[in-house]
């Protein structure tokens, strides 16, 4: 009958950030190899798919995949807040390792070494006249005739190839 009534309600909304979620960057492995995940945040932790990882719900699990594979992580905090992140396995059965043509080159001149490979990780033998041993693109500066082999890998799969480099007065 013309009376109103008002009513006035007050509620304090707290907004959280996300969980902060750090995960293993995409990678290769070998097919016959096993990898372990490395993540780190506070709360708890579910990965997917449930394919070849030995639990899915720790923060840093082992995985032997033997195709290529996406994994998913969700890390949930303890509000309920949840982050998700993933990582992409490739998986290779060989690696290709090219060390390239074999070349002639003067005394005091430096070359790169420039092989065409899939590995992740690299050896060069013998050390002699090299800047690194351990590196994709060396710097040679051989005084005399040399053959370098380089050993390309991924895990426990391994190729090599040699290159020799002629060198003149």
């Amino acid at each position: 009958t013309g009376c109103t009534k008002t009513r006035v309600d007050s509620m304090i909304l707290t907004v959280r950030t996300l969980p902060a979620i750090n995960t293993t960057n995409d990678t290769l492995i070998c097919f016959s190899d096993t990898l372990q995940l490395n993540t780190t945040g506070t709360g708890s932790f579910v990965w997917t798919p449930n394919y070849m990882i030995s639990n899915t719900n720790i923060a840093s699990p082992l995985v032997s995949p033997d195709v290529p594979t996406t994994y998913y992580v969700r890390l949930t905090d303890s509000f309920g807040c949840f982050q998700d992140d993933s990582i992409y396995i490739d998986v290779r059965t060989s690696v290709s390792v090219s060390a390239g043509a074999d070349t002639t080159i003067c005394r005091t001149d430096a070359i790169v070494l420039n092989p065409v490979s899939d590995a992740l990780y690299y050896q060069w033998t013998p050390a002699t006249y090299l800047d690194f041993d351990n590196i994709k693109n060396p710097v040679a500066t051989p005084l005399t005739n040399i053959t370098y082999t380089v050993v390309g890998s991924i895990g426990s799969c391994v190729g090599q190839d040699d290159i020799s480099i002629n060198v003149v007065p």
